[in-house]
């Protein structure tokens, strides 16, 4: 994956950056890997916060608890609010798990992902 948009949200997988309508949003390579899994996910359905290791560099950074990954959800979820004017992108399902939705839309509708081919991919 290369390029994720979710509605005026956009995040490159490849150079580690995301943005909000061109301002730039700082995440880490951490962030950028969970935002990462969360897309793919969404196709699916949720991602469950025990999942996220397997998605994260060196393999999540060894034996984090359950928290820090809330943690680092909330950070995320933060930063993308700061640079969108309040709008929240990630939701969360008790009982189920995370997941990316665009918060303009009034419907699940998919978002897209350019791949490294850049051909597009509706999921």
């Amino acid at each position: 994956m290369t390029l994720i948009r979710i509605g005026k949200l956009t995040i490159d997988t490849l150079l580690h950056q995301a943005s909000y309508e061109k301002q730039l949003i700082h995440l880490t390579k951490s962030e950028i890997a969970i935002m990462e899994a969360l897309a793919k996910k969404h196709k699916t359905g949720y991602l469950k916060v025990g999942d996220f290791k397997k998605y994260l560099p060196n393999n999540g950074g060894g034996d984090r608890k359950d928290g820090s990954y809330r943690v680092m959800l909330s950070n995320i979820q933060t930063k993308i609010k700061a640079a969108s004017n309040g709008k929240q992108y990630i939701y969360s399902y008790i009982g189920h798990g995370y997941t990316l939705r665009d918060p303009d839309s009034r419907y699940d509708i998919p978002f897209t992902i350019k791949l490294n081919k850049q051909k597009e991919e509706v999921v």
